[in-house]
């Protein structure tokens, strides 16, 4: 998939300005953790999995244009109980590791300061990084995880529709006894 298709998608399931977006993926490229296309940009290379990674958690983790490179760096790197970082749990979504239906039914919630990852799934609470702090407001980013199920969806080469689908499928099935 190409960086601008990667753009459109966080812009679109995430909420953010298509001109953040772009600024932040600049960043990125000037920076040197997305591949700068060189040559003939008519039909621009496919960017890697990495690159798409690094793109979802500047956007997740904004903290200013001049942060970009840093907060990338520290919100991939935190890590959970088990070891586990979130860049290396956030991949496994976006490389379909992960079902998204078992994402579609909680949240992704980003605390900026102190750096802290909540995510709640069908499967249970994991904590990556800080804690929330529990005697002051943190500002914090809401992530529904049926958006980043579906954009996990998108970037791995379903449509739009299809993501939605699967999600709705997903979050019905949920509320399904038998």
């Amino acid at each position: 998939m190409r960086k601008s298709q990667v753009a459109e998608i966080l812009a679109r399931r995430l909420n953010v300005a298509p001109g953040r977006v772009q600024g932040i993926v600049e960043r990125l490229t000037d920076a040197g953790l997305v591949t700068k296309a060189v040559g003939n940009t008519r039909y621009p290379p496919d960017i890697a999995p990495s690159e798409t990674l690094a793109m979802v958690i500047a956007v997740l983790a904004d903290r200013g244009l001049g942060n970009v490179r840093t907060s990338v760096a520290e919100f991939a790197a935190l890590p959970a109980d088990d070891g586990q970082s979130f860049g290396d749990w956030l991949g496994s979504v976006l490389a379909g590791s992960i079902d998204p239906g078992s994402l579609a039914i909680g949240s992704v919630i980003v605390r900026h300061q102190p750096a802290g990852i909540s995510v709640t799934s069908s499967t249970g609470h994991r904590l990556f990084g800080a804690p929330p702090p529990d005697r002051a407001v943190a500002k914090a980013t809401l992530v529904p995880g049926r958006a980043l199920a579906a954009l996990a969806l998108e970037t791995s080469g379903q449509s739009p529709a299809t993501a939605d689908a699967v999600i709705a499928l997903s979050r019905a099935g949920a509320h399904i006894r038998f």
